[in-house]
Order: C-alpha cells, then structure tokens, then sequence
C-alpha cells in the first residue's frame, strides 16, 4: 500500500479546512454538530472506533434539510476520514454519493475535489487506473480552477515517479508550478518546486534545472517566512552547488544559513551548518578556514550533547590537522571521534575513521583493530546486499594487509571483488581492484600474475583517463557554444552600426578620393625612396629567417634527440632493470635469508631508485601524454607532480585548449612552460605558482606568475642564463613576445604571447 508524506500532508489541510468551514460557515444542527465534534475529538485522540461510529451518525443526519453544497463539503470530509485509515471501501461509498450530488446539482469545484480525493485514495491503494480515471474527469473541467488542476498535476507526477517515468513527472510538475503561481498558491508551488528540485537533482544531465529549482524555491520560501524549510533548502542547495564546482555559491548560502540558525538560536543546526562548511573549505584545501567553522560546530554539537554529530565533526578535523601537516592533533582528533562512535554504537563509522588513523599512524596494533572493524562494516553491509561499499571495505581490508606484508590474507579479501566490480560497472573500483591483486601476487612471488593484472591495470586507467577527457571536452565545447552565441550577438551589433554609418562612409569616400588625387602628385618622389628602403628591409629579413632556420633545426634537432633518447630508456634501460627486479625478488624466494642481509636490502632499495630515476628521466625528456592527449592535460599532469611534491603550491588555470596544437608548436609551448616552473623550482624560493595557459583569436597566451624572492629584470637580461636563453630561442622561433616583471622580494611574472597564426615551425 503506497503512502506518501505530501499526500498525508494534503489530506491534514483538506480535513481541517473543510471541518472549520461546516462549524463556523455554516449553522449546523445541534444534534448534527455534536455528533461531528465528538467524531473530530475521537480521531485526534486516536480513537478510530469511536470516531467512525460518531461519522455514521453524521451521514445519516446529512440530508435533513441542509444546504446541498455543505452536504457535499461533509461527504467529503468524512470520506477524507476514512481514507486516512485506509478504509478504501468506506470512503469509496461517501465520495462516489457525494460526487453524484455535487454533479447533479453542477457543484463544479466540489465535483472537482472530489475527483481529487477520489484519485489520491486510489493511488494509495495501488489502484493506478482508478487513479488515472478520476485525473482525466478532473483534468477535462478544470480549466477555470488553476488550483484543483495544478492539485491533480502533481498527484499525477506522483503516479509517474512511481512508474519511473521522471521525464514526465518534472513535465507535470513544471506545468503544475506554473498553475499554482498563477493562482497565488504559495504553499502548493513550494511543495511542488521541492519535488522537482529533488527530482532534478539526482537525474544525470539536470543539475542546471535543479539549481532554477532552488533559487526559485528558496526566494518563495522568503516570502513566506518559512524559516525552518528555508534552512534545510539552503543545505541541500549548498551540496547541489558543490556538485557543481560552484563553490563561492555554495559558501554563501552555507553562511547565510548559519546566519538563519543564529536567529532561531538552534545549536544543532548551527553544528550542521559548521560541519558543512569545515567539509566545503576541507575539499578546497583550505585547513585553517575548515577549522576555524569545525571547532564551532564542536562546541555546538557537545552543548547539545549531540554524541554522533560531534564525532562526525571530529574526524573531519582530523583531515583538517592532518592537511595542515599536524599529525599528532589529527591523531587525537581521530581517537575520539572513535570514543563518540563506538559509544553510539556506529561500527561503520568507526571503521571509517580507524582506517584513517591506521594510514596516518602505521601501528600494527592498530591495524588489527581497524581490521576487526572493517570485519564487522562488511557483515552489515552484505546483510544489507550493499554491493560497492561491501567492496570498498573488502578493498581497504586488503590494503591494511598489504601494508602489514601478509599477500595471502589480501588475496583472500579479494577473493570476489574483480566480478562484483564489473557486475556494478564502477570502473573506479575495478581499477583498485587490479592494482591490488597485482600488488598482493607480487608479494606472494607470483609475477606472472602480478603482471597479467598490472597490466590489466594500466590498460584501465589509460581507458578511464580517456573518458574523462571525453568528458571535459564536452564540458569545454558547452563553454565554446555559449562563448559562440555571445559572439553571434556582438558581430549582429556591429552589422547595425555599420549599417547605420555607411552614409556617412559615402561622403568620406569623396573625400579620400580628392585626397588620393593630390597623393599621386607626391607618389614617384616617394618611390624611389621606398625601393631604397625595401631592399635594406629584404636583407635584414633574409638575416633574420637565415637565423631562424638555424634556431629552428637546432630546435628540432634536440626535440627528436629527446625522443630517441627517451625511448631507448624505457624501452631498454627500464625493461633491464625490470628484469633484474624481478630476478632479484625470484632469489629472494628461494634463500629467504639472503633478504635479511643489509648489503641485498641496501642493493633491493637502489634498484628501486634506479627504475624510478629512469621512468623520470624518460619521462622528463618526453612525456608521452603530450602526445597522447595534448597540451592542457601535459601541463597539468606536470603541475600535479610538482605540487604532490610538496616544495610548491601550484594552481593551473586553461582556457580555450579544447582545440589541439599542431604537436611541434604544442611541445614548444610545454618546454617553455617546463622551463619557467624548473627556474621557479631553482632559484624563486617561493611558495605559490600560478600557470595560466590560455588560446583565444588566434593567440596563444602562457602566463607564469609566483610569489618568489624576484630580481632586477635589466640585470638578468643582460646576462641570461642557460633556461632564459631556452626560453627566449622558443619564443623567438613561435614569432612570440616575451615580457618579463619582477623586483626583489615581489616575486616574478612571465608572460608569453604566440600568435598561432603567424607559426613558422
């Protein structure tokens, strides 16, 4: 039996407004009155008995001698009863008598009501083609009552919410929407927008109409005052935005709802609001913002003595500590928000931050401790058939035992987890899938394995990586079509100005043509000056391109010295050492206790190094993604690395990359950019760098700015070192402008303009 809280919710309203209207609209009999407040006062006092023979008494009083439309409003009322408590039978033989009486005597917005409780009855037994009958018989006379027809609208997107039909149902509700604004129905709009806010919101492709949704929704809910809705909106529109990447939008309304819970001096609900905040500014990694809101939430959550929200903050915090570099306060952070778990019983949870503490800690005691915890999530989970988070548990009891160096027990978590993997088509979890297991028969000495599922690992990434760009291009071409349309109106703009001054071109034209006339006079004088000039001109720009042609195959030259050199140390150097490591660890299996001798240890930890060093080098002199997937995804993936290092705080801002460079032009651009971040890295001392590489009209621009120790531009000019005067040759060879601002302890910025037209490579 379906039953649905706006439904519920409807009815409530409907059954007092029509009870308050028969008692103070209209004068009732004395006997009739007494009987309806003794049924009224037995229904809210939850004795359903009493108040259903108090009702037929009502209905047999009804018809003497009252008013027809207060008959009606009474059927309706009682049938409403009956209806609450599910006597479908009952309240079937009230409105049916009720609505032939209202028919009859064309009582057409009771007839319609009625229809609409009729249909409501109908949904909540199951009864979808009644429900559907009555829609239609209302739908077909309701065009004078937007009301009653935007009430039936939005039953009816009910009906097709639960036929999982949600194209139509936001269709219904739009048209509904519209019907109660136009009537002046707030409530009913409100109720409606939260739907399809709702609605929107957890369909793929649809964030857009849920972020009108809630503006819409939170500017009516203003109006209304309707402060206790307004605060829940603004924290569920908040997360939309977040979703988004709109996170300035989403702190403001997060601001202004801890605002909103101040006013109403609700603790818990400004613990909410602060917990959401500290969450915002964490993923934006701004730790001490997500502090400052969490230890607010904290004193919040344990005035209200609110056990599971405080833990909830805390282990929050300790991602906030723990960014912050502070690995003893995220520590204690951590210890007791799983005291406040484990004393709410919340096993999941303390599972959760367990495996938190574990990473951060690498105490063997406390991976047993985690374990037995991850043990006990998994057992709730599989009871609640939860297939992926079975699976991430099943993934992180697998990593603890990696960690702990015990391949077998890894394996054996894993037992199930590649199929369930592909079965729920979350790609992500089947990556981590095949990098475990390659790691887990690795240790146990299995390397063809190991091998089989690296490999499969890689291939999967490689896979993944490419939707994603797939992805972001798309992204990228919305932003182009919309950066399109705006151009279309400025070039229709400028067509009606010169429209406008073509006139005015006609008489300046006269002009010129007059002016042109005395110009002749002067031209053979000129001319035989200009051909002096030309020829100095064309033996300058002989030099110049004789320069330019040697810079370029000296260019060109070293770019493909690059690649030779590259490949052969993957290729060769990089596939020897991988031999000699797996070599190394096949005799580490057979005389185990050559492993516990420092000199094969010292030896293991260089061969490591040596493969490392050569994948850099390699990748250093080629990166294979600027070939695979061009410039911004190249530039970026440097970025990472040198941010994931640690020395630098990195911010990489593209725009207009979408469309690919020819690739001689493309690693260019990426050695200059490389260059600049190397010099930084050297000589800047400084602690933020921001890369902006942007194409537009046909220019590439490369913008490299950081808050180093600077220097004096002439002096460095005059003498260039070795990166500079790379730098300058690619410029140069791009036909591009170099232009360089900086004084000591102000930092330093480059900036590079390419004209992608004039490209000579």
């Amino acid at each position: 039996m379906l039953r649905s809280k706006s439904i519920k919710k409807l009815l409530c309203i409907l059954f007092t407004l029509v009870y308050g209207g028969v008692i103070w609209a209209q004068k009732l009999p004395k006997t009739l009155q007494h009987d309806l407040h003794l049924a009224v006062k037995a229904n809210e006092a939850g004795k359903i008995d009493s108040a259903d023979y108090y009702y037929g008494l009502v209905l047999k009083k009804i018809n003497t001698g009252l008013p027809l439309a207060l008959q009606v409003r009474l059927q309706l009322n009682i049938g409403q009863f009956y209806a609450e408590h599910a006597e479908w039978d009952k309240a079937r033989d009230v409105l049916e008598s009720a609505l032939a009486l209202a028919r009859s005597n064309k009582l057409r917005q009771q007839e319609l009501q009625i229809h609409l409780q009729m249909a409501s009855n109908a949904f909540q037994a199951n009864e979808i083609p009644k429900a559907d009958q009555h829609l239609n018989n209302l739908e077909k006379n309701a065009s004078k009552y937007p009301k009653e027809l935007a009430q039936a609208l939005n039953l009816r997107a009910k009906i097709y919410s639960y036929a999982s039909q949600l194209d139509r149902a936001n269709q219904a509700l739009e048209h509904a929407k519209t019907l109660a604004l136009q009537a002046n129905e707030q409530a009913l709009a409100i109720e409606i927008l939260k739907q399809l806010a709702t609605n929107y919101k957890n369909q793929a492709g649809k964030l857009s109409q849920a972020h009108a949704c809630f503006l819409q929704l939170i500017k009516l809910q203003v109006q209304e005052n309707q402060k206790n809705e307004l605060l829940a909106e603004r924290l569920e529109f908040a997360e939309l935005l977040q979703q988004m990447g709109e996170n300035a939008q989403a702190q403001a309304q997060l601001l202004q709802a801890l605002q909103d819970s101040r006013d109403q001096a609700d603790s818990t609900q400004q613990a909410e609001v602060c917990a959401r905040l500290g969450e915002l500014f964490l993923a934006q990694k701004q730790w001490q913002e997500a502090l400052k809101y969490l230890s607010q939430g904290l004193v919040l959550s344990e005035k209200s003595n609110n056990e599971f929200q405080s833990a909830e903050i805390l282990h929050l915090q300790g991602g906030a500590y723990l960014g912050l570099g502070k690995g003893e306060e995220a520590a204690q952070s951590y210890r007791e928000a799983l005291r406040k778990y484990e004393s709410t019983g919340n096993e999941l949870a303390s599972a959760g931050v367990l495996t938190d503490l574990t990473k951060l800690l690498k105490d063997q005691r406390t991976y047993s401790t985690a374990l037995e915890y991850l043990q006990k999530a998994l057992d709730i989970r599989q009871r609640n058939q939860e297939v992926l988070g079975a699976l991430d548990l099943r993934l992180e009891m697998a990593r603890i035992f990696l960690l702990q160096k015990k391949p077998a027990s890894a394996l054996n978590s894993l037992g199930n987890a590649e199929p369930l993997a592909r079965e729920s088509g979350s790609k992500s979890h089947l990556s981590d899938t095949y990098h475990l297991l390659a790691e887990a028969h690795a240790q146990s000495g299995n390397y063809n394995l190991a091998y089989r599922f690296s490999n499969a690992y890689h291939s999967l990434k490689d896979e993944m990586f490419s939707e994603k760009q797939s992805q972001q291009i798309n992204e990228l071409n919305t932003r182009y079509r919309t950066r399109e349309l705006q151009q279309n109106l400025e070039k229709q703009s400028l067509q009606k100005r010169r429209a406008e001054s073509r006139l005015l071109n006609y008489a300046l034209g006269a002009v010129l043509l007059v002016t042109g006339l005395l110009g002749l006079l002067f031209f053979q004088n000129y001319r035989a000056r200009a051909q002096k000039r030309l020829q100095k001109q064309q033996v300058a720009i002989l030099g110049k391109e004789r320069e330019s042609a040697e810079l370029r195959s000296m260019i060109s030259g070293e770019e493909n010295e690059r690649s030779r050199i590259a490949r052969e140390l993957h290729d060769g150097l990089g596939t020897l050492l991988a031999t000699v490591k797996l070599q190394f660890g096949a005799v580490q299996n057979t005389l185990p206790e050559v492993s516990q001798a420092k000199t094969y240890q010292k030896a293991d930890a260089l061969l490591d190094e040596a493969c490392s060093e050569v994948r850099k080098i390699s990748y250093n002199l080629m990166p294979a993604i600027l070939q695979q997937y061009g410039l911004e995804y190249a530039i970026a993936d440097l970025c990472n690395d040198v941010e994931k290092s640690g020395r630098l705080a990195v911010s990489f801002i593209p725009y207009g990359l979408e469309e690919a460079l020819d690739e001689k032009t493309a690693a260019a651009a990426y050695r200059i950019v490389q260059e600049l971040v190397k010099n930084v890295l050297r000589h800047a001392e400084a602690k933020e760098l921001i890369v902006q590489v942007t194409r537009d009209e046909g220019q590439l621009n490369i913008t490299v700015e950081d808050d180093g120790q600077g220097f004096l531009v002439a002096e460095k000019l005059a003498a260039p070192g070795i990166g500079l005067q790379s730098i300058q040759s690619r410029v140069t060879l791009l036909n591009g402008q170099l232009d360089i601002q900086s004084q000591p302890g102000k930092g330093s910025t480059f900036n590079i303009d390419i004209p992608l037209s004039d490209q000579v490579i």
